[in-house]
């Protein structure tokens, strides 16, 4: 077997080490990526969404006449519930697990203010 060199001070490593005896490097880096593929995808979709949730939400107001009523008020409605629920994408992107434990209890909280805003809304009107 061919004994493994230290990349950096070309000192003989003996035996399985993690770091070089003669100056420390570290023999075996850990391959760490700060984002995925999957985290990228939740947030691209949390951004899309969020673009289409303003472009929907202005054409509502703009163009629909008693847009607080019905149907266009359950429209509205379903718009931000949907809105809500889309933080949760943010959240499962966190890699840190106490993180992430955190960011989907803000977002449970932030959907059940959202739930609430909209059945207070429909029960006593605009």
């Amino acid at each position: 077997m061919t004994p493994m060199h230290c990349p950096n001070c070309n000192t003989e490593v003996k035996g399985i080490q993690q770091f070089c005896i003669n100056c420390g490097t570290n023999l075996f880096p850990s391959k760490q990526t700060t984002t995925s593929k999957s985290s990228d995808t939740f947030i691209m979709i949390f951004l899309g969404y969020l673009l289409f949730n303003e472009i929907i939400s202005f054409a509502i107001r703009k163009f629909v006449p008693n847009w607080y009523e019905a149907p266009a008020q359950y429209g509205f409605i379903l718009l931000s519930i949907i809105g809500g629920a889309t933080i949760f994408l943010l959240a499962a992107a966190i890699k840190d697990k106490q993180k992430k434990t955190f960011a989907f209890v803000i977002a449970g909280v932030h959907m059940l203010y959202i739930l609430y805003m909209n059945i207070d809304w429909l029960m006593t009107g605009f």
